[in-house]
């Protein structure tokens, strides 16, 4: 009986037990901390994005309405630094218009800068608003290159969305601790891929909904309160809850987050040789799934 006792109690110290370096972290940190250009090297952030969130003269162009293109074709920006001014605010106000909106299929994006205040990054559906009301199926876009700072978010991907991809992309918070909230908010999210790219620091690096399909490699997320989070039962639009939902990850590092991914409900992580430096722990509820392995 005295066996049985001190192994249940053993069993329940294991359970509980927090990494000593990871108990001593303050993950409020993400608030105030800017972008580590060291962490954002994987994505080769050009000099211009520096040098604007240093304080430095940069070319500048403002832009008083949301840039729309409704075409296919390649559109290279050149890395010409884009300050939005659709207001005075950069708050988590909802329904602020995007400052780029890509509208059509088969669109290469290349060297966009975003920053300023008053509106919600980029948008990728076929709609307007969230994207909810997109009537046909926008696919084939790419992303190469490109840095959004967020206002109230950087990134939006709607409804009826295909084959979305992102290449040594940089996705970088509200330049306010207080209102610092996701970064990329993928309504539908059917083949989305972010290869080489960073994220943070803020409170949640990517949101993503049921029935997602989400392939991450070679990122990291830096300083992210959360930095993958999904709950299967939110209903919005015309997703349905609890939908089956697969995210995998390969060789991304997770850098002083609070927790890498919070994971709710009919979903299932496969993480491959991932790096988790300084974190806390993985959250998994409701049937959520996380098959981690080291290579």
């Amino acid at each position: 009986m005295l066996m049985r006792i001190r192994t249940l109690v053993l069993a329940v110290f294991v359970l509980s037990w927090v990494p000593p370096m990871a108990s001593g972290l303050d993950f409020s940190s993400y608030r105030s901390k800017e972008v580590d250009w060291k962490d954002a090297a994987i994505a080769e952030p050009p000099r211009a994005v520096k040098d604007q969130l240093g304080g430095k003269s940069v070319k500048r162009k403002v832009l008083k309405r949301t840039i729309v293109i409704s075409k296919p074709g390649v559109y290279d920006f050149k890395n010409l630094v884009h300050v939005a001014k659709f207001s005075s605010k950069c708050d988590q106000t909802e329904g602020r218009k995007p400052m780029l909106h890509v509208k059509s299929g088969g669109v290469t994006i290349r060297n966009w800068i975003g920053v300023g205040t008053g509106h919600d990054g980029i948008h990728v559906h076929s709609g307007s608003g969230q994207g909810w009301k997109s009537r046909s199926v926008l696919k084939g876009v790419r992303f190469e290159r490109c840095w959004q700072q967020a206002c109230e978010d950087a990134l939006t991907i709607g409804f009826k969305t295909r084959d979305i991809r992102f290449d040594r992309c940089g996705f970088i918070p509200n330049p306010k601790g207080e209102y610092r909230d996701k970064l990329a908010q993928l309504n539908h999210a059917d083949g989305v891929l972010f290869s080489r790219c960073y994220f943070g620091p803020t409170k949640n690096g990517i949101e993503f909904k049921s029935g997602a399909k989400l392939t991450i490699r070679e990122t990291v997320f830096d300083h992210c309160s959360t930095g993958l989070r999904v709950k299967t039962s939110d209903k919005y639009g015309g997703i349905k809850a609890n939908q089956p939902t697969l995210l995998r990850t390969a060789k991304c590092r997770f850098h002083k987050c609070h927790h890498p991914a919070y994971l709710d409900g009919t979903v299932r992580w496969e993480s491959r040789g991932d790096e988790f430096e300084r974190t806390m722990r993985v959250i998994s509820k409701n049937g959520a799934e996380w098959d981690k392995r080291k290579g």
